[in-house]
């Protein structure tokens, strides 16, 4: 996955910005210059250590919730249905009655119907595009995230554990765990222990 440069520079304690000429580096102050990794980029731990953690806290959250989200889906898609077709029946059974001033008043009622099952509809798909839309987007941020630390040789381990009540705040156990060399050859000469300090913390709510 190619990552912008500017990406990189979120991370670094030596960026700079100006609406101007937008973000540039510390040391050189021109606009970010470098091929595949940084070899200056100096980390700010905490904003690195936040960052991992909301993307694949959005990410797990987004997965949870899968089940849920097709359970809607399935539950009131079947409601439409039946409202669908109850409409239709119903409207068939006023097609043969025989009091015609009668039949005009009921037929609102199979139209009351058919409003009340796109109401339903509304309910059944809106969740599901809306967890589509965040899939997509936590997907691609989580992706981006693993890619560019894959570049600086850092690996992290992150566990969730979950209150039992739906809404409450995860709680996360988590800790980074770093190389010394890039095994995939990108930046043999890079080492990220001397940018980036071991980070460990545990119990942490969110």
């Amino acid at each position: 996955m190619q990552i912008e440069k500017a990406f990189h520079c979120q991370f670094c304690s030596l960026k700079k910005y100006d609406f101007k000429t937008g973000t540039t580096c510390g040391l050189t102050n021109k606009i970010p210059d470098f091929n595949i990794t940084c070899p200056d980029i100096k980390f700010k731990n905490q904003t690195l250590e936040s960052q991992i953690i909301k993307i694949n806290a959005d990410f797990e959250h987004n997965k949870d919730s899968k089940f849920w989200v097709l359970l809607n889906l399935s539950f009131f898609s079947i409601v439409f249905i039946l409202l669908i077709l109850s409409g239709f029946f119903f409207a068939e059974y006023l097609n043969n009655l025989d009091l015609i001033t009668s039949q005009v008043r009921l037929y609102v009622i199979p139209i009351v119907f058919f409003g009340i099952s796109f109401l339903v509809l509304k309910i059944a798909v809106g969740p599901f595009n809306t967890y589509l839309r965040d899939y997509k987007i936590y997907s691609f941020e989580k992706k981006r995230i693993d890619s560019f630390l894959s570049l600086y040789g850092i690996r992290y381990s992150l566990n969730f554990k979950r209150n039992k009540r739906i809404g409450e705040s995860l709680d996360i156990d988590y800790d980074f765990e770093l190389k010394n060399a890039i095994e995939s050859g990108l930046a043999k000469d890079f080492n990220p222990i001397r940018h980036l300090d071991s980070l460990k913390a545990k119990n942490k709510k969110i």
